[in-house]
């Protein structure tokens, strides 16, 4: 089963009332996939379910997928057209809301734990791009990555790669490096002065190889964000 038919799968049991996106509409079946509860497009502002196929397994990555934006400033010194002012998070961004209640996060670790699987946490942080809403956009030659597993009282971090080197976020790096917690990481980021200027993804996920076992964790992460179709 490729991720195109595993997410349609997932779709199919947890309601159709998510909309169903891949990263690579050009080539779809082998692409990371989205499911968001709105068939807004870009869907920035929404925490969403993501999809991403492991290579060279059978297996994925299945989880929360969640994404900070840029302040209006960046309207200030890049044009002011729609690509760029999709990119503006407000308070209406699922970020922004979550940022105020980090503790839901926990909750959604500690879930998947308690369904029995490996969770893992990861951030991504990339520079400002222009083309970021473009459908053929990718960052992924512009992202640091942080990931870290969970032993049941804390996170640990297990992989750092940075294909950046900006000196910029090297205190940030080590911070964040060093969080036992998502809350932590959370914190860590709304007290970096440059924070604006940097796009970040926050990923809490496990790895199967079975909608079927997906599903009960999916849709307990799912209500303990409150998720509602829109």
């Amino acid at each position: 089963m490729n991720s195109q038919k595993f997410t349609a799968e997932l779709q199919k049991q947890l309601g159709e009332g998510l909309t169903a996106r891949p990263f690579n509409r050009f080539e779809p079946a082998d692409s990371i996939w989205w499911l968001i509860s709105s068939t807004e497009w870009p869907a920035f502002q929404y925490s969403k379910i993501f999809v991403n196929p492991l290579s060279a397994t059978n297996k994925y990555e299945v989880g929360l997928y969640l994404e900070k934006g840029h302040s209006s400033n960046i309207l200030l010194v890049e044009e002011n057209k729609p690509s760029n002012r999709a990119q503006v998070m407000d308070n209406d961004w699922e970020w922004a809301k979550l940022s105020k209640d980090k503790g839901r996060l926990e909750d959604v670790i500690i879930s998947m734990q308690q369904a029995g699987v490996s969770p893992r946490v990861r951030l991504e942080i990339e520079p400002f791009s222009p083309e970021r809403a473009a459908e053929n956009y990718d960052g992924e030659k512009q992202k640091i990555r942080l990931t870290y597993d969970y032993t049941g009282t804390a996170i640990n971090l297990l992989d750092k790669n940075d294909t950046i080197n900006d000196p910029k976020l090297r205190g940030l790096i080590e911070d964040v490096a060093q969080q036992t917690n998502v809350a932590g990481i959370m914190n860590s980021i709304e007290s970096f002065n440059e924070s604006e200027w940097y796009w970040m993804n926050l990923l809490i996920y496990f790895e199967t190889d079975s909608v079927n076992a997906s599903v009960g964790v999916l849709t307990d992460m799912l209500n303990l964000l409150g998720v509602e179709e829109s």
